[in-house]
């Protein structure tokens, strides 16, 4: 206890402190740096002190490299998009769908592997075309089109959050995708039995016959970049342990396909380099790692700010899994944002993880606050793909959440599951 306030209280407070000030309309990732200023200053670090811990934050080598990966992971994906690369990505995929439930999850799946603010804007009208007797309920084609679309956000390294959540965790590549993939599956399997097995359709109209070749030219630059990702870290990992550098060469060897399949000019180039949410994302993520960074940071008297956490938490008795649960859902309904809930709440989930070193122990929280962490986000109404996908199909919040709330219980479900499996059995 520091002047008076528990460590615990005043971490919660300045918590909701960020939150509410993001909900005012203040960028999440100023927010974020706001907050971890008033930490500082409560916490008795002082104004200069606080200030030289935030700009240690974001000149961190492992700060540095994030940025620019996920800089670079968010130009990628609209290269593709300017390119055409993505269209003939989805044109491939819809002749090969052998059914049209098929057909009308696949493509926001397949959108889901590129990351982009509002990607689900860009599959809607796809949702929309494999309708082909519009005979659907508005509010089934919003759920259809939000659900499959984030599908793969548990673990595909495209996405900002995930990124994120992977390099706070510690854990390897390896370690983190066991533990989450999982989620994705079950995402499926949800969407499937909730979402598209109730559909009342009739027989598919007749397409072209789609090849596979055509399919796996159009996915090419995500092969590639898997594929020099997994090379180029089984090369790198002899000199480093860091995971961007081989990251960073299979967006590059993707990017230069890309490139130079699409015929990007220079003005294309620019508007996308230019981007003005790309840079704010950027923001949201120094925020984050000066956020981190200051938990991590002793106060007068030399311990830090989260094992004065955990010890409150010994004292007051509060189950850490409640909060564990509670703080990365409360997150994602109020930021809407992965990388928002992430950023916002996996600072204290994993200072809670710390306390046992054991790589089980911080799978098992990992899965457990992603995944309430996730289902808050979707549920959120101030996510940007679940307002475009209502506005396009012009359906309302309410009849939209009619349609997922059964899948996001499933995924609650799960993640708990997940994450006892991993306690007790890994």
């Amino acid at each position: 206890m520091i002047g008076g306030v528990p460590a615990l209280i005043k971490v919660l407070l300045i918590f909701t402190l960020v939150l509410v000030l993001n909900r005012l309309w203040l960028h999440l990732g100023l927010a974020l740096i706001l907050g971890t200023m008033a930490m500082g200053l409560w916490f008795g670090n002082g104004a200069t002190g606080s200030l030289l811990i935030i700009f240690r934050g974001v000149s961190d080598s492992e700060c540095i490299l994030l940025i620019i990966a996920i800089y670079n992971i968010l130009t990628l994906t609209q290269l593709m998009s300017r390119t055409g690369q993505m269209q003939r990505m989805i044109t491939s995929v819809r002749a090969l769908a052998p059914s049209r439930r098929i057909a009308l999850a696949i493509l926001p799946a397949i959108i889901g592997f590129l990351s982009m603010p509002g990607g689900a804007a860009v599959s809607a009208p796809m949702v929309e075309a494999a309708d082909e007797e519009k005979s659907l309920d508005p509010a089934q084609k919003t759920a259809i089109n939000y659900w499959f679309r984030h599908a793969w956000e548990f673990w595909w390294p495209l996405y900002p959050g995930t990124l994120l959540a992977y390099e706070m965790s510690g854990l390897t590549a390896w370690q983190f995708a066991t533990v989450q993939m999982p989620l994705s599956l079950f995402s499926l399997i949800f969407g499937a039995i909730f979402l598209l097995l109730p559909l009342r359709l009739g027989p598919r109209k007749a397409h072209p016959t789609g090849k596979i070749s055509n399919l796996v030219l159009s996915m090419f630059p995500i092969i590639l970049l898997m594929g020099v990702w997994v090379v180029a870290g089984a090369i790198t990992s002899r000199f480093t342990r860091s995971n961007y550098p081989p990251l960073l060469l299979g967006i590059w060897a993707a990017m230069t396909w890309v490139h130079f399949m699409g015929g990007a000019d220079k003005k294309t180039w620019m508007d996308i380099l230019k981007n003005k949410k790309t840079l704010l994302i950027l923001v949201v993520v120094a925020g984050v790692k000066v956020f981190s960074r200051m938990l991590g940071t002793p106060v007068p008297g030399g311990e830090k700010i989260v094992d004065l956490v955990g010890r409150n938490l010994k004292t007051l008795h509060i189950p850490e899994l409640l909060i564990v649960m509670l703080i990365p859902f409360i997150s994602g309904i109020v930021t809407g944002l992965g990388v928002g809930f992430v950023g916002s709440s996996f600072p204290i989930v994993l200072s809670l993880a710390a306390k046992n070193p054991a790589v089980t122990h911080i799978m098992s929280y990992v899965v457990l606050g992603y995944g309430f962490g996730y289902i808050g986000m979707m549920l959120s109404p101030v996510h940007v793909c679940f307002v475009l996908s209502n506005e396009y199909f012009n359906t309302s919040t309410m009849r939209a959440y009619k349609k997922i709330w059964l899948p996001s219980m499933g995924i609650l479900c799960a993640a708990g599951l997940l994450s006892y499996i991993a306690s007790h059995f890994g």
